[in-house]
């Protein structure tokens, strides 16, 4: 419970040349009784070797435990730099999960926005949302069923996806 950051510092292979890949960043989490916040932001700079010479990341999330479901949100901004344009990509989630019987109930949906500054037609929009069960046998082991569905629209075509999976887990 409280405040807690977190700071990194990464240094490239190639320290020693004028413009070496390095990554830093950081995070701040805050927690207080049924309520926890995050924010956390990263900058690497990967060099002139990769296509991609510069990354942003931005992530903003929270969670609520109303005891009866727990709420979830979080917002992520990516940016990638190259020697040619720029790209962003955005994107937001929310999702529940509620206490049924001995498991739990998860529900999520999630949409994002990609822009390529570059090539207005490398645009792409997805919506997804998804649905399942946990069902707890004892504290370690559990079975699970879920549903997954993600519409795509990229350049005025749209492409669909939907996948279904059940398992088992066991935590040692």
């Amino acid at each position: 419970q409280g405040l807690s950051a977190n700071l990194l510092y990464s240094f490239g292979p190639e320290e020693r040349s004028t413009d070496p890949p390095n990554s830093w960043g950081g995070s701040l989490n805050w927690s207080k009784g049924a309520l926890g916040l995050n924010a956390a932001y990263q900058k690497a700079r990967i060099g002139a070797a990769g296509s991609t010479t510069a990354q942003d990341a931005l992530l903003l999330s929270g969670a609520y435990d109303l005891v009866v479901a727990k709420l979830f949100a979080q917002y992520q901004r990516l940016q990638n730099s190259t020697s040619g344009a720029d790209d962003e990509d955005d994107m937001l989630q929310l999702g529940a999960s509620l206490p049924l019987g001995r498991g739990t109930v998860m529900i999520s949906w999630a949409g994002s926005k990609g822009r390529d500054n570059a090539a207005a037609s490398a645009d792409v929009e997805r919506n997804t949302w998804a649905i399942g069960y946990r069902y707890d046998f004892s504290r370690r082991t559990d079975a699970y069923v879920a549903y997954y569905h993600s519409k795509r629209e990229q350049g005025g075509v749209w492409d669909r996806q939907q996948v279904a999976g059940i398992g088992m887990r066991y935590r040692y």
